[in-house]
């Protein structure tokens, strides 16, 4: 049995919430959009930086952004059961790949050398939603 995670969402950027700060670059600007949001998987126990990754996911049907904080040696599983209770989806629908190579379950980042800001992709398999 998997620990206990608790998903944690964080403040969705709105333009009536967005603020625009002429010192950040147009690429910090952009990187606040209205169709990107950001959940972070808290997991138990303490945490460096360095124990963790900051990956996205992104839905192939409407090209949102997810962004998830894991501890490396956390298998993927938990990412993706994440994602998907999070968009409403059913897992068996969703395929994910990393690098065009189909992501198993059981893997870490770790083990596939995932780096911060590595993009996953969430694709709808066969005739799924």
């Amino acid at each position: 049995m998997l620990p206990k995670t608790e998903l944690r969402p964080t403040k969705k950027i709105t333009p009536k919430n967005r603020t625009s700060d002429p010192r950040k670059s147009s690429q910090e600007q952009e990187h606040n959009t209205e169709k990107r949001k950001t959940l972070a998987l808290k997991m138990s126990g303490g945490r460096s930086d360095e124990d963790t990754v900051r990956l996205k996911v992104q839905f192939n049907k409407d090209g949102v952004q997810t962004f998830f904080r894991v501890k490396r040696s956390t298998k993927l599983q938990k990412l993706m059961e994440a994602f998907c209770k999070n968009r409403s989806l059913d897992p068996k629908s969703i395929e994910f790949t990393f690098d065009s190579v189909r992501l198993e379950k059981n893997k870490t980042p770790e083990q596939l050398g995932m780096e911060d800001g590595d993009l996953i992709d969430a694709l709808v398999s066969g005739d799924g939603a």
